[in-house]
């Protein structure tokens, strides 16, 4: 029965481990994608600064300017 009990309680405080570490985790990746978000913004207002008109989703500075953007497969 002490056998049954040590592994039950074995058992258990690995399953804490693991949630403890997911948290770090989740935690970790939300401080990340923050820190990612303000480089974005930041990123967005030097471009701004550089060229002032935004491009539609979808397009390049080449297609804008009317040369052939240049192709990965060419």
């Amino acid at each position: 029965m002490e056998t049954l009990q040590k592994a039950f309680e074995d058992l258990m405080a690995a399953l804490q481990t693991s949630e403890e570490s997911n948290r770090r985790i989740i935690e970790s990746g939300k401080a990340f994608i923050e820190k990612m978000e303000q480089l974005n913004q930041e990123m967005r207002a030097r471009l701004e600064v550089v060229a002032p008109t935004a491009l539609s989703p979808g397009e390049t500075p080449a297609s804008v300017s009317g040369e052939k953007a240049p192709s990965l497969w060419e």
